[in-house]
């Protein structure tokens, strides 16, 4: 067989990552009937872990006014759950920011090796607003520490620069918290994991005259779009993901369509198509995740939102037990300190979200 990188084992599994902005549409149709989003979960593609991003799962004012999770969080992972095989797959997380939001399956085979679970959340939205931000679940599987990243970037065209804000703040700020009886056990940061993906709405466009994006867009002339794609220049200087690794693009932009239909934004706003929605990937030990071949792509067969879905298939190998491991430092504190730093942010925005209603008498 061929050899494998140096500090990487003999293990490898399938991992799945996808991402969706539903813009707050239910994961059921007028009937009642669950919406069909087999494709973009890969009913076809057995992986062996599964992560699925959210954005604007929730548009609801009175939610985001409040920074609270979704009830409308459970019913789309029921959605999810529906078109995994029975008795494959267990859920073994899910976290929220507002609308934003991933969990995380792996198989039941798989769940034994599977330790140390935790998950984070960092708001970035404007007065600490949950609509836009990162969450972020971690685990271990064996020795290699896993971490799955789902983020929604500020919008606009023009707004480059708070993207690439947003971007350091979540990998700077989010952290796993792990707290046994009051007192802190582990806390772990997004780089301090051998094998990390990043999905979302990062919501970068494209640059240049909005007629002649739609009709290159319009044509398939993905390689003319790419030059001028706002992540790409954006990395290309080093100004944001830095190190990190995306797939040729091969789709049409995933957004803005008319809703039900393949057809780019014809209201009067006319907004310029752009690949909003993307996943990348960084391996931090050993050069442990291989894409697989054409798997990067957009499900235009989903069409209740105005972003179409993507997802991406990698081949990951584990860290071997001679690796040198990600360091994740131990941090003990008191009760008190303990309790205060797990509920603070949240405990925080809700405050501020109840006098916001109060003032605006909601």
């Amino acid at each position: 067989p061929p050899s494998l990188p140096p500090g990487t084992s003999n293990d490898l599994f399938h991992v799945r990552v996808g991402s969706f902005n539903i813009n707050g549409k239910p994961p059921r149709d007028a009937e009642g009937n669950l919406v069909d989003i087999k494709s973009w979960i890969g009913s076809e593609i057995r992986a062996d872990i599964c992560a699925f991003g959210f954005q604007e799962l929730d548009l609801d004012s009175q939610t985001l006014m409040l920074n609270i999770a979704s009830p409308k969080v459970a019913e789309w992972v029921t959605a999810i759950s529906a078109c995994l095989p029975d008795g494959v797959y267990e859920k073994i997380a899910c976290t929220t920011l507002v609308g934003v939001v991933i969990v995380v399956y792996v198989k039941k085979s798989l769940r034994k090796r599977i330790r140390n679970i935790l998950t984070g959340i960092t708001p970035t939205g404007m007065l600490g607003f949950g609509n836009k931000g990162g969450v972020g679940i971690r685990f271990d599987l064996d020795t290699t520490g896993f971490c799955f990243l789902c983020a929604h970037f500020a919008a606009h065209q023009g707004a480059v620069q708070k993207r690439n804000e947003d971007y350091e703040a979540i990998v700077q700020r989010l952290q796993f918290w792990s707290v046994k009886d009051g007192v802190l056990q582990e806390r772990s940061q997004v780089f301090q994991h051998d094998r990390i993906f990043f999905c979302g709405d990062l919501n970068y466009r494209i640059d240049g005259d909005a007629e002649k994006i739609r009709k290159l867009a319009a044509l398939s002339k993905h390689e003319e779009l790419h030059e001028a794609d706002q992540l790409n220049t954006q990395r290309k200087l080093g100004a944001v993901f830095r190190g990190w690794e995306e797939s040729k693009i091969l789709f049409p932009p995933t957004y803005k369509y008319d809703t039900g239909t393949n057809t780019f934004d014809t209201s009067p706003k006319q907004r310029i198509p752009a690949w909003c929605d993307r996943v990348l990937w960084m391996s931090t030990s050993g050069c442990g995740i291989t894409p697989v071949d054409d798997s990067y792509t957009s499900h235009p067969d989903i069409m209740f939102s105005d972003h179409k879905p993507v997802s991406a298939q990698f081949k990951v190998s584990l860290c071997s037990d001679t690796d040198t491991p990600v360091p994740r430092p131990a941090i003990l504190l008191q009760t008190q300190d303990a309790a205060n730093m797990t509920s603070r942010l949240q405990s925080g925005l809700r405050n501020f979200g109840q006098s916001m209603k109060s003032s605006l008498g909601l």
